[in-house]
């Protein structure tokens, strides 16, 4: 995996090379500061810190977990701790929780939850820090929204199966008013 980093003139320069992963990563997810990033793959999931290019200590990956599919960054704004959720093609949802140890940032598992309702391999995830929220969609043609506890503990809010639809991506969105709105995109299909 490579680092870039662009200079005032708007062009990119090699930053360093990430190493860790053994096999193909087909997931990155970068935290809302840009401090971390997550990669996830067949051989699971890893967390970086992109200041000293060096892998944050976490979970070792279970292969029971499947690859890596989808992963979100969440970080509650009446909770300043950050954790990573993500999802895997054995229709699991997995939370690092991250904590400091000696001054150093360290991630540890605090919860698997799956399968989830309808068993897939789960495509997308998104969470909402305004209302504590988080969106999973997976390939079974469901999504579910969960409420994300200060604990990083997932209550469940909603579930909707469609029929003849394959959801890829979901997001949050604020359409009409102050109501927030969940929107979904299909892997097939070209619509929202």
């Amino acid at each position: 995996m490579l680092s870039l980093r662009s200079n005032s003139k708007q062009s990119y320069r090699l930053h360093g090379k990430l190493q860790g992963h053994s096999g193909a990563i087909v997931r990155l997810q970068a935290s809302d500061d840009g401090k971390y990033l997550a990669s996830g793959g067949t051989d699971g999931t890893k967390a970086w810190d992109l200041h000293s290019m060096r892998e944050i200590p976490g979970p070792t990956w279970l292969e029971t977990h499947g690859a890596t599919t989808a992963m979100v960054w969440v970080k509650r704004e009446d909770n300043m701790t950050l954790a990573l959720v993500y999802g895997t093609q054995n229709s699991q949802l997995v939370c690092w929780q991250g904590f400091k140890r000696g001054g150093k940032l360290v991630f540890e598992e605090v919860f698997i939850t799956g399968p989830l309702i309808k068993s897939a391999e789960i495509t997308g995830l998104a969470f909402d820090a305004s209302s504590n929220r988080l969106a999973v969609c997976h390939r079974g043609g469901v999504i579910q929204l969960w409420t994300v506890a200060d604990s990083m503990a997932l209550k469940f809010v909603w579930s909707q199966e469609f029929k003849n639809y394959v959801p890829r991506a979901v997001a949050f969105s604020q359409l009409e008013g102050d109501e927030r709105s969940v929107l979904v995109f299909p892997l097939y299909g070209g619509y929202m």
